[in-house]
């Protein structure tokens, strides 16, 4: 795209081709990719019309130039919009898109289980393994104490 001289992207509403169409979305993505900007007014549907539902007075100065060197004149024009008026709306807003925003998060996250809203649902569980195997600890090699959970992985050749 740089490379042709591309100033800017715009697509053409009228012609069938909008943002949201698939065809279209490669080519957003690799504008976004190389800075280029994307004219925005054509993001809005073909046809954005304005209807005035009341009357519009507009006053503006304007600057006339009278040909074959008549002269110049400033002078203020005053027109009413009328009701019922259709304008059409487009917006124009180049705004430099950034895809990506670096967030690098280091935070150390120790929260006990029985702090959480799992931790009555692995109560009832062990409730239930321990009702399993009551009947049968004599049978098994069981440890003295439980192993601890939380230092699972941190010993020495793990």
């Amino acid at each position: 795209m740089k490379e042709d001289g591309a100033k800017g992207f715009k697509l053409y509403p009228p012609m069938g081709f909008y943002p949201w169409d698939d065809c279209v979305k490669p080519i957003i993505e690799k504008a976004i990719e190389l800075d280029v900007p994307i004219n925005a007014s054509t993001i809005t549907p073909p046809r954005n019309v304005v209807r005035l539902t009341e009357p519009v007075p507009l006053t503006a100065p304007a600057a006339i130039t009278f040909p074959g060197g008549g002269g110049n004149l400033n002078a203020t024009v005053n027109i009413v919009l009328p009701e019922g008026l259709e304008l059409p709306v487009d917006l124009n807003m180049d705004v430099k898109l950034i895809t990506s925003i670096p967030v690098q998060l280091d935070v150390p996250v120790n929260i006990p289980l029985a702090e959480t809203e799992l931790g009555p649902q692995f109560q009832r569980l062990g409730a239930i393994v321990d009702r399993l195997v009551d009947p049968i600890a004599p049978l098994l090699p069981m440890p003295e104490t439980p192993p601890d959970s939380s230092k699972v992985g941190n010993s020495p050749g793990r």
